[in-house]
C-alpha cells in the first residue's frame, strides 16, 4: 500500500533521476561527439562536487569505465579516480574544470531550465 506522501516521494525521485540523467548526458557532449559504443557523462552533484565518467570498450572487447570525482574546496580542488585516494589537482586541470563547469551550467540552463521556464507566464 502506498500513501499519497510516498507516491509523491517516488515521483520526486523519478523526476530527479531523469533530470540528473539529462544533465549528465548533456555535460558529456560538451567536449565533442561521443564515439559509438562509448559513454561520457559530466555533471554536478552540488556546487562543490563534480563527476566525470567515461565508458568504452578496449581492444580485447572488455567494457571499461573511469569515474573521476572532483571536490572544490575553499583553497584547492582535489579529485579521486575509480575510488583511489584523493589527490590535489594541478593549476591547469583546475582551470579546465572551472571552464568545463561554466560551459556545463550555460548548456544546462539553455537546454533544460529555460525551456521549462518559458512554458510559464511569468
Amino acid at each position: 500500500m502506498t500513501t499519497r506522501g510516498s507516491t509523491i516521494n517516488i515521483q520526486d525521485s523519478v523526476f530527479r533521476s531523469v533530470i540528473r540523467e539529462f544533465e549528465a548526458k548533456t555535460g558529456g557532449q560538451l567536449f565533442g561527439p561521443v564515439s559509438s559504443g562509448c559513454k561520457r557523462e559530466f555533471y554536478c552533484l552540488n556546487p562543490r562536487n563534480w563527476v566525470w565518467i567515461e565508458e568504452w570498450q578496449d581492444e580485447a572487447g572488455t567494457r571499461r569505465q573511469r569515474k573521476t570525482r572532483y571536490v572544490v574546496l575553499d583553497d584547492r580542488i582535489v579529485k579521486t579516480t575509480d575510488g583511489e585516494s584523493y589527490r590535489l589537482v594541478g593549476v591547469d586541470e583546475a582551470k579546465n574544470l572551472l571552464k568545463a563547469a561554466a560551459k556545463y551550467q550555460t548548456a544546462i540552463r539553455a537546454r533544460l531550465y529555460l525551456p521549462i521556464l518559458n512554458t510559464f507566464d511569468l
